[in-house]
């Protein structure tokens, strides 16, 4: 049975794959990544120059005793991130390159999440998980075999090796596929791991419409999220959706046992895409396309690649007498006929089995250790009388108000979870950094509350403080009106005018 089990793994994981397809997704994956990170870098100089940026360190910052890096130290890594991704793009010291980039990620993603993190670690490991798939891909593709395979080092010792990228008979070397594989099972396994947890907390009746239609409004709320907050106004919408949500998420697992050609995979592919377009257009929660978003390049495959330029690349169009060569290259020979019949087959195939282990432990488990997660976000039963958001408006010389935008405190702000915040701003500037915060009852918020508040509007922006004589905390819930309508309903704890602890 141990051998039969022995033989799937083996043929699944070690069948010859098309080096090409590999070599592509590096050049398009880090290209693209490299385009995402380059406003992030400008991003953390204005986080770190900011009043109003709190910072609360990951989990594995925390154990590691980093703390907050130093500014410098944080740049260098952005300029070793960019500077890695480029040279991975062009194919120059590949390996090298890819390596220097997940551990560099690691440092300057690590800072820019702790700028978003909602809790110290003392209260919740909770950190956002958009960007956990980089650091894999990129740790994958730097110990993937052939990784070097098309590069400029390979490629620019002649004419003939450039032309042998797009022939039939001098076809890429062959690679096993495990990278690529592992890839696909990193992307389905984060899906896996947030259906997983929406079931381990409330089972099946996180579908009863009631939960989405919750989530919707609270975001609409936190970001004038409307799209999301007109179709929370139908029931019978938010249980469809709940439902395909569900099913997307629990069923994305078995996406990499397809291939890039099979329908089935493009169903998928289009649906995960849209997944994420329909969070970031009715939540505002967009920052998952440009991270994982990128991920879905893994099955864009040479053929089809080919098939796109042929209109106008001649070279791309001539066809392939076979899909993949018989035989690997003699550095990959372990690969072929019977990997077991060699030592070094125990290398990759244990890897393999340790990693996608520890990606399935943090699923089943609930890990919650950046970049280990189990992706668990709005897992729990919710309803919109629980809706609870807290948030500051202005007041003006007319006694209009405004609700306070990110943008509104400087560049680096991106949205509720990172800028108007402002128990975040109260935890961090209070020492506040134990105990579980909850705003109806906690009094040290209410009689504090004032006094930090007008230390917020004293930094703001000169023209944002002389617009707004006033600014209140709203306690923001949601009601239904006579008409069946849910709507906001407002509630000031506080303002800059209320009595409070002297500065």
């Amino acid at each position: 049975m141990l051998n039969r089990l022995a033989a799937i793994f083996d043929r699944f994981f070690f069948q010859p794959s098309d080096s090409r397809n590999l070599a592509l997704f590096r050049m398009l994956y880090c290209g693209a990544l490299a385009c995402v990170h380059v406003p992030q870098m400008s991003r953390i100089e204005n986080l770190y120059e900011s009043y109003f940026a709190v910072y609360f360190p990951t989990p594995l910052f925390v154990w590691f005793g980093l703390g907050q890096l130093p500014l410098g130290i944080v740049r260098l890594f952005g300029i070793v991130l960019l500077l890695a991704l480029l040279s991975a793009a062009c194919g120059l010291v590949v390996r090298l390159a890819l390596t220097f980039a997940w551990v560099s990620f690691f440092f300057f993603y690590g800072t820019v999440l702790g700028f978003e993190k909602p809790e110290p670690s003392t209260v919740s490991l909770y950190t956002f998980h958009y960007n956990n798939i980089v650091l894999f891909i990129l740790f994958i593709l730097s110990i993937s075999p052939g990784i070097s395979f098309w590069s400029i080092g390979r490629l620019g010792r002649g004419k003939k090796n450039w032309q042998s990228l797009y022939s039939s008979h001098d076809a890429a070397f062959s690679i096993p596929a495990w990278p690529v594989l592992l890839i696909k099972l990193t992307l389905a396994l984060a899906y896996f791991g947030s259906g997983l947890a929406k079931l381990k907390v409330a089972g099946v009746l996180w579908m009863d419409g009631y939960t989405l239609q919750a989530y919707f409004l609270m975001k609409y709320l936190q970001e004038n999220a409307w799209i999301g907050c007109w179709l929370a106004q139908y029931y019978w919408v938010c249980i469809v959706l709940s439902f395909c949500t569900l099913i997307l998420e629990l069923s994305f697992i078995i996406v990499p046992f397809f291939p890039n050609n099979h329908p089935l995979t493009w169903v998928y592919v289009v649906a995960g895409l849209g997944f994420h377009i329909l969070i970031a257009v009715t939540m505002k929660i967009s920052h998952f396309i440009p991270f994982m978003g990128l991920s879905y390049l893994i099955f864009l495959d040479w053929p089809i690649w080919q098939k796109w330029l042929g209109s106008f690349w001649p070279l791309s169009v001539e066809k392939q007498k076979g899909a993949y060569p018989l035989q690997l290259r003699s550095s990959f020979s372990y690969a072929k006929n019977n990997p077991r019949t060699s030592w070094r087959s125990w290398i990759p195939r244990g890897f393999i089995t340790g990693y996608l282990s520890t990606l399935l432990f943090c699923d089943v488990v609930g890990i919650e250790l950046w970049p280990f997660s189990d992706y668990a976000v709005f897992r729990g039963r919710f309803h919109y009388s629980q809706v609870s958001v807290w948030q500051i408006r202005g007041v003006d010389d007319t006694n209009g108000v405004r609700w306070l935008r990110a943008q509104d405190l400087g560049a680096g702000f991106e949205g509720w979870f990172d800028g108007t915040n402002f128990v975040r701003f109260y935890m961090a500037h209070s020492g506040r950094t134990a105990g579980v915060l909850t705003l109806k009852e906690d009094q040290d918020l209410a009689r504090e509350g004032p006094r930090f508040l007008r230390d917020f509007h004293q930094h703001l922006p000169p023209v944002l403080r002389e617009r707004f004589h006033t600014l209140e905390f709203v306690i923001r819930s949601i009601e239904k009106d006579p008409h069946g309508w849910l709507v906001p309903s407002d509630r000031v704890l506080f303002s800059t005018s209320s009595p409070g602890a002297d500065r």
